[in-house]
């Protein structure tokens, strides 16, 4: 039951307008922040690893014509020594998505052991022009 009566009421008495979805987008990003930020405030037993992938880019009418396909990938961690690794593969820190993409979502997996692999401290990848 992730939301109460209130919240349940509020949320259906929305009215959806199809012609201009830029603010239940923003609405919705900013109940997912919201929520991951809870989320990741709750007290860690030992160290912790998020990985928050994008799905896919919204409408059209949200983004303008021509939208990447591009996804972000978040790497979340409380552990330094990882999260270098990962900046050694081309991540970048913070939220705000950098262009040009260090490679497409079949590249992920391929990255992802590479940074959990501590013997291995690769250079990144050549950046994928969009």
């Amino acid at each position: 039951t992730p939301f109460d009566a209130a919240q349940l009421a509020k949320v259906e008495a929305q009215k959806v307008d199809w012609f201009n979805m830029f603010p239940g987008y923003v609405g919705m990003m900013e109940y997912n922040y919201l929520w991951l930020a809870g989320y990741l405030a709750q007290p860690k037993a030992r160290d912790s690893l998020t990985i928050l992938l994008g799905d896919h880019q919204p409408a059209a009418n949200v983004t303008g014509e021509g939208a990447s396909w591009d996804v972000p990938v978040h790497i979340i961690s409380s552990n330094p020594a990882l999260l270098e690794r990962f900046v050694a593969r081309g991540f970048k820190p913070g939220l705000e998505p950098v262009q040009p993409s260090i490679g497409a979502v079949f590249d992920l997996t391929k990255v992802l052991l590479e940074a959990f692999d501590k013997g291995s401290v690769k250079p990144a990848p050549a950046a994928r022009q969009p």
